[in-house]
């Protein structure tokens, strides 16, 4: 791989990066705000869901920790 190629990965892995950052802020607030709710709330429909939707967020971000990996060893 030529130093352009490795240049470009390099931004790729740091947008990639910021972007995690942000997804695990919203994560933890979301996270924060399903904490808050009363039990019942949080065992309705509503509230089903938003654990199902952190979860998802969460599968995002260990995605995300995966791909920067997998970049960062293919620029060796």
């Amino acid at each position: 791989m030529n130093a352009a190629r490795r240049k470009l990965i390099d931004e790729i892995i740091n947008r990639m990066s910021e972007a995690r950052g942000l997804l695990e802020e919203v994560c933890s607030d979301e996270q924060a705000a399903y904490d808050n709710m009363p039990v019942p709330l949080q065992e309705s429909e509503r509230g089903e869901r938003m654990a199902e939707v952190l979860s998802e967020m969460e599968n995002a971000v260990t995605d995300l920790e995966n791909l920067e990996s997998v970049l960062e060893d293919a620029k060796a």
